[in-house]
């Protein structure tokens, strides 16, 4: 009976207690910004958390809040409204919204903080072709022309989005005399992308002459995927086919050399749909890359070089 009796009286003082306690109100957008870019003023660092953001009341206010502050006097406060711009587009799923976010974004590309402008370009590669708008999309072919900073990162990414006009500017950067071998690469890659193919081989057998180890794996064949080329996709099928051990393991404890073809797998699999493992944060999800290899070679065999390429990512 005592024991019934201090269960009832827990019960109580926990409802009393419960009635009693505020509910506190939805913080606004408007405000949570207004208060994160006042200390950024201020010189703080100021940490603003996804749930913040997805709790947040009022987005169409935050949306154009932020506008202003993209154009703010302050590089920290501009850089600042660009990181919380992106942060918003990957926590809606809103056309309408994402289009608004990439349209903020894309003026820091020509921000004249070339940190921010890189930035902005590195953002902008996280959004699909249909949440961009028109305008945005004319906007960063007509970038290419004023030799921003960042050029060879944002004619990759003009490739990737492929805005209409696009393909006769960057072909005519691609042949110009005036630009650096680098730059003109990235043209020759961006042209592939948008499906014009003049550069391919030339594109390849440069490639092809390096031969395989670590270096190349890590910094020339990204190109070949980026490209989503015909020939690209075949050569990296090759190299996944091939034992050779031409490439270090990623554990320095790890003695003797091993097939270069589990990182190459890995680079399919983000580009490749129906691949037998998903890839996340650029690795395969699997504990055992031997037997993943296998699977994988099995597949390609399948497939008899027919491949449905994921080309609505960067």
């Amino acid at each position: 009976m005592a024991s019934t009796n201090n269960q009832m009286k827990y019960l109580k003082i926990l409802f009393l207690f419960l009635i009693s306690t505020p509910v506190l109100a939805q913080e606004s957008l408007s405000d949570l910004l207004n208060n994160a870019m006042a200390q950024t003023r201020q010189g703080s660092y100021v940490y603003v958390t996804n749930s913040q953001l997805q709790n947040a009341s009022g987005l169409s206010a935050g949306i154009t809040l932020l506008e202003g502050f993209a154009q703010d006097s302050s590089v920290d406060v501009r850089r600042k409204s660009y990181y919380l711009a992106t942060k918003l587009s990957e926590l809606n799923s809103d056309q309408n919204t994402l289009i608004q976010l990439s349209d903020i974004i894309v003026t820091g590309i020509s921000d004249e903080n070339s940190g921010i402008a890189g930035s902005c370009i590195d953002y902008l590669k996280e959004f699909n072709r249909a949440n961009v708008s028109n305008a945005t999309l004319s906007s960063l072919v007509s970038a290419l022309t004023q030799n921003p900073p960042h050029i060879e990162e944002l004619v990759r990414l003009v490739g990737y989005l492929n805005p209409d006009g696009a393909l006769n500017v960057v072909s005519g950067m691609a042949g110009s005399d005036s630009l650096s071998m680098q730059i003109k690469w990235s043209c020759r890659l961006a042209m592939m992308r948008m499906g014009d193919l003049q550069y391919e081989d030339f594109i390849l057998q440069r490639v092809q002459r390096l031969g395989v180890n670590d270096d190349v794996v890590y910094e020339v064949l990204p190109d070949l995927v980026y490209s989503r080329s015909p020939q690209s996709v075949t050569y990296l099928v090759e190299l996944v086919r091939s034992d050779a051990l031409d490439c270090q393991p990623a554990d320095m404890e790890v003695s003797g050399n091993i097939t270069c073809a589990y990182r190459v797998m890995e680079y399919l699999g983000a580009i490749l749909q129906d691949f037998p493992y998903a890839v996340q944060d650029g690795e395969l999800q699997t504990d055992d890359y031997p037997a993943a290899l296998a699977a994988v070679r099995t597949w390609i065999d399948q497939q008899n070089g027919n491949y449905q390429l994921i080309l609505d990512q960067y």
